[in-house]
């Protein structure tokens, strides 16, 4: 769940001025490992049958509503960044680890799946900023919305399709694969830069960089 807060002029002795906030996004990655491999990059050559899916969101509320994007939210106070990823995961989706303290054993033994996080930290960084239109105009130089977003990476290891269930803030989600989000990020379907931490997290992965437990 996503919003701003801005800085009281009582503290300031100026005019009110925005406070970027820190936030999460999940890179949520599942493969269907009975499918042999032909290539498995994120390129759009890549068989649709046999590549990567990963799990995207609609966002239900301003920034960017309606739009398509990685499961996230903001970072609570005094919350750690995989802390916040895992519980904004769970929020809008319901996917939750098995060994997660609010999930009972008749969930354990009906769920299908199971997560393993890349429990070093966040992989990349990026800034999303907001300028509000005016009526009849385009973009104003009055920023609306600007988080530091931490990206954090998190696979699912199950023999099926993991069924999702949108909640919270997301009004939608359902897994996507390479040549989807690439085509629908150009048609501005899915949020800008998206296509962009994907590669690079499946970089990471490939090397063996993005070890998860």
């Amino acid at each position: 769940m996503f919003r701003c807060a801005s800085l009281s002029s009582s503290m300031t002795g100026d005019t009110p001025s925005l406070i970027p906030r820190a936030a999460v996004s999940v890179v949520v990655r599942w493969y269907d490992s009975s499918i042999p491999v032909v290539n498995n990059d994120t390129s759009s050559s890549s068989s649709s049958s046999s590549s990567p899916r990963w799990l995207l969101v609609q966002r239900g509320r301003e920034p960017n509503k309606g739009m398509w994007s990685f499961p996230g939210g903001k970072i609570e106070a005094g919350e750690g960044t995989l802390d916040a990823a895992k519980r904004e995961l769970f929020e809008e989706t319901r996917l939750v680890a098995q060994s997660h303290p609010i999930i009972d054993e008749a969930s354990v033994a009906q769920s299908n799946y199971n997560l393993k996080w890349h429990n070093f930290g966040a992989f990349a960084c990026s800034d999303s900023i907001h300028h509000p239109r005016q009526e009849g105009e385009g973009s104003s130089n009055t920023i609306g919305f600007h988080y530091v977003i931490s990206q954090c990476f998190v696979e699912v290891v199950a023999s099926s399709m993991p069924i999702i269930t949108a909640s919270d803030d997301a009004s939608d989600a359902r897994w996507w694969c390479a040549e989807e989000i690439q085509l629908a990020e150009e048609s501005g379907k899915v949020t800008s830069g998206v296509w962009r931490v994907l590669e690079r997290s499946e970089m990471l992965y490939s090397k063996g960089l993005l070890e998860c437990d």
